[in-house]
Order: structure tokens, then sequence, then C-alpha cells
């Protein structure tokens, strides 16, 4: 996996390293003056002279050393940020964003590991379920009168389960309610989280957010 930057706009500053690009594109929409930054190892990080030196030493920083640190775009190298920049606004912005990057990091792989439940492992699966569902419920417009070709999907399921045609939809349609119960339940915590971490100004807030997202249980399992 390839680390993210979070920059300031104004002095290139670093204010976050993460994995997770998704939570460092999501914390720069809501922090001011602030752009993501993807695979930052590339090309200049890739690889070693020597075997005993590190491919990107940035990654073991601590992140209250991040502000002493600034992105050039035109290399794509770090230097060594001037002490001008290392202010002590500077350094809180950057121990914020540092800390929502990793709070919204956490909330979103919950979230997707709750929804990993409903992945069967096969491509196109989900749009498939989609196409059954919406097949089934014209099947059951129509009562079945219509020319049984006309819903291929509801037929294989009856022919494969050894069941009638209307007992077919209603299965499929049973399972459909159960993934859709899965989704609604976690778009209401995506939902309530991603609002309220946006909106988080102190780190007494994200943590405070943190400990009610404990509290709700949200784990995969759980759904």
């Amino acid at each position: 996996m390839a680390y993210a930057a979070l920059i300031d706009s104004n002095s290139n500053v670093l204010l976050s390293l993460n994995l997770h690009l998704a939570a460092i594109i999501f914390v720069s929409k809501c922090t001011e003056d602030t752009l993501p930054v993807s695979a930052v190892e590339d090309p200049n990080y890739l690889h070693r002279k020597h075997f005993w030196q590190k491919r990107f030493p940035l990654a073991s920083l601590s992140a209250v050393a991040y502000p002493e640190w600034r992105w050039d775009f035109k290399t794509r190298r770090f230097y060594p940020a001037q002490p001008h920049l290392i202010t002590e606004s500077m350094r809180a912005k950057s121990k914020l964003a540092n800390k929502k990057v990793q709070a919204i990091s956490y909330i979103m792989s919950n979230l997707s590991a709750a929804r990993h439940t409903l992945r069967t492992g096969v491509e196109f699966q989900e749009t498939t379920h989609l196409l059954k569902r919406m097949e089934a419920l014209e099947f059951k417009k129509t009562a079945g009168t219509d020319d049984p070709f006309r819903f291929p999907f509801v037929m294989q399921y009856a022919d494969s389960a050894g069941i009638a045609p209307e007992q077919a939809a209603d299965d499929i349609l049973f399972k459909a309610k159960m993934e859709e119960d899965v989704l609604i339940r976690s778009e209401g915590t995506r939902l309530k989280y991603f609002r309220a971490m946006r909106n988080a100004g102190t780190i007494e807030e994200i943590d405070a957010l943190l400990r009610e997202f404990h509290a709700d249980h949200f784990f995969v399992g759980d759904i």
C-alpha cells in the first residue's frame, strides 16, 4: 500500500501521513487550506541503495514531527521545513488533522467491515442481486402469468432450489430485504459520524466521538 499525505496548501508543510487515502481525502475536504497527495513514495522513495536503509524514512516519524517537513510538488520529495514555517498554529493544525485522519480511518474501516458481510467474493454479484430483486418484484406484480422466460433469475433460482417460481421470488425478496437492513443501519451510522467528524474542532471532540462510536457496538458480527 502507498502512503498518502495531507499538505498545508499555503506552505506545503506536512500535516498528516497515512496509508488510508480515503481518510486523507476526507480530512482535506473539511480542513481549510489543505491538499491530499497520493503515493508520496513514488518515485523517489521506492528503492534503497543499501539494504539497511529505510525505503520511506518519514513513515517512522512521530506525528508531532510532521510539520517539520514540507512537500515539493515538482520533485515529489520531502525536505526539512524552514524554521519560520514550524509555528505553534501549524503544529496545532497538524495535530488536529492527524487525529481526525486516524479517527475517520477507523470509522471507515469498521463500516466497510460491517458491509463486507454482504460480499460474496464474486465480481458483479451486487449487480446480480439488484437485478434479481427487480425481476422478483416484477414477477410478483404479474403473479407469474407472463412468459417465464421473462424472469430468468427467478426461474434459475427455482430450478436450483427445487421450489416453485412463486417461492423463489419470495426468497429473493426476503434476502434482498435482509441486505437492505444492513445497508440502512450502516448508512445511518455513516451519516451520523461523518457529519460529526467533519465538524469536530478539537481533539477532545474527536475522542468523544470515538467513544460514542464504540458504545454503538458497530463492529463485524453485530449486524
